[in-house]
C-alpha cells in the first residue's frame, strides 16, 4: 500500500490529502518501504542469521574432534558438501523472496489475495539479474489485471460468444480513481460497460498526432513533442519536477526501448525522476500497476515498418487500460493516428470513439 492510498482509505478529505501526503512524505523522510519488501529483507536477515549458527556449530564440532587425520578429512568432505547445499538453498530462497517482492510490487494492491496471484505467474519466464532487478514481469502472456481477475472469489463471467469467457472480479465494478473518459476507455475496452463509475467529473483528454521514423521503436519527434509539452507544463506548475512533491505526470510506453530514450531526453528538463538507476516516473505499463498520477502521457511510438510491434501494443487492452486508468484527471495519447488507426484494432477503435462522445481528439 502506497502512503496515498493509506490516506484515501483512512478517509480523509480530498481537500486535504495533499497536505497529509506531504506530511507524511517529510516524516518519513525516505525511509518509508513497502511491507512487501520489509518482509523479504526480515525474511533474508533470519535466514542468515540460522545459516551463522549452523557454521558455528560445525567449527566448534571441528576444534572438538579427536582422531586420525583421514577421519577429520572425512568430516571436513562432508562439511563442506552441506555446506555447498545449504548455500545453494540459500540462493534459491533469496531468489523466490525477490520475484515475490517484484511481484508484489507490481500487482500492488488491486489483488484480494496478493499469494494467489503472485503464484499465477510463470516465475520460468522471470529473469532476476545480478543487480536484483527482474525483467519479465510485462512480458507475461497473461495480464497482472487478469490474473488479480482470476483470484477473485466472486464475480461474473463477460463475453460468452467468444472462445474463451472472460472473468471480472467484484472488486473491479466501482472505479474510483479517474474520471470520465479514461474511466469510459477502460469500461469499454476491457470491462464490456459493466464498471460503474464512482467519480462524477470529466477529465481532459486528446491523441497528438505526431509522426517520424522510428528507430528500434523510437521515434524522435514523438519524444520532442512530449518534451515541449512537459516544458510548458513545468512553466505553469514547478511542482512537476520538485523532488520534494509526488508525481504528478507519468510517462508510459508499450516499448522498453522507448521508455528508456525518453527517459535520457526528459533529463534535460530534470522531470526524470529515479531510484538508483530506473526511472520511476517513465516506464512501461508494469511499472505502473498499483499507481496513479494526475497526468499520464502514452507515447506509442513505432511506423510503418514496425506495424507488427504496433499491433502488438493494441491488439489486447491491457495495454491502453492500464495507461487510461493511472490517470486520475488527464490522458494523452502520443502517436501517428492513421498509422495506429489503420491496424484493424478494437482497443483502437474503441478508445477513439468513447473519447468523441465527449469532444474530439487532436
Amino acid at each position: 500500500m502506497t502512503i496515498e492510498e493509506l490516506i484515501q482509505k483512512l478517509g480523509i478529505a480530498d481537500d486535504k490529502r495533499e497536505e497529509a501526503s506531504k506530511t507524511l512524505h517529510d516524516y518519513l523522510d525516505g525511509n518509508y518501504v513497502t511491507k512487501s519488501r520489509f518482509n523479504e529483507v526480515n525474511e533474508e536477515k533470519k535466514t542468515l542469521k540460522t545459516t551463522v549458527a549452523e557454521r558455528d556449530k560445525q567449527l566448534e564440532t571441528l576444534k572438538n574432534s579427536k582422531g586420525d587425520t583421514e577421519a577429520l578429512k572425512a568430516q571436513i568432505k562432508q562439511l563442506q558438501t552441506e555446506n555447498n547445499q545449504a548455500k545453494e538453498k540459500y540462493e534459491d530462497q533469496m531468489k523466490n523472496l525477490k520475484l515475490t517482492t517484484a511481484i508484489q510490487l507490481a500487482i500492488g494492491d488491486s489483488a484480494q489475495d496478493v499469494g494467489i496471484v503472485s503464484g499465477l505467474f510463470d516465475r520460468d519466464k522471470l529473469i532476476l539479474g545480478e543487480d536484483g532487478k527482474v525483467t519479465g514481469l510485462d512480458e507475461q502472456d497473461a495480464s497482472v489485471q487478469t490474473l488479480v481477475d482470476a483470484a477473485s472469489r466472486f464475480g461474473f463471467y463477460i463475453a460468452p460468444d467468444k472462445e474463451e469467457d472472460a472473468w471480472i472480479g467484484i472488486p473491479l465494478w466501482v472505479h474510483r480513481r479517474c474520471q470520465y473518459p479514461m474511466f469510459t476507455i477502460a469500461n469499454k475496452i476491457s470491462y464490456h460497460d459493466f464498471m460503474v463509475q464512482g467519480v462524477k467529473q470529466y477529465g481532459k483528454t486528446a491523441w497528438f498526432d505526431v509522426k517520424g521514423k522510428a528507430v528500434d521503436k523510437y521515434v524522435k519527434e514523438q519524444g520532442e513533442f512530449l518534451k515541449q509539452k512537459l516544458k510548458e507544463m513545468i512553466a505553469e506548475d514547478p511542482e512537476i519536477i520538485d523532488p520534494t512533491k509526488k508525481d504528478k505526470v507519468y510517462i508510459i510506453s508499450p516499448f522498453r526501448n522507448v521508455a528508456y530514450k525518453l527517459a535520457q531526453l526528459l533529463k534535460s528538463i530534470n522531470f526524470t525522476r529515479t531510484q538508483g538507476q530506473k526511472a520511476t516516473n517513465i516506464g512501461t505499463v508494469h511499472t505502473f500497476q498499483g499507481k496513479e498520477a494526475a497526468i499520464v502521457f502514452l507515447v506509442l511510438g513505432a511506423d510503418e515498418q514496425s506495424k507488427s510491434a504496433a499491433n502488438w501494443a493494441v491488439d489486447e487492452p491491457n495495454i491502453m487500460n492500464v495507461a487510461a486508468t493511472r490517470a486520475k484527471k488527464e490522458f494523452y495519447i502520443i502517436g501517428d493516428k492513421k498509422m495506429y488507426g489503420g491496424l484493424g484494432s478494437d482497443v483502437i477503435r474503441t478508445t477513439l470513439h468513447s473519447k468523441r462522445k465527449i469532444n474530439q481528439w487532436i
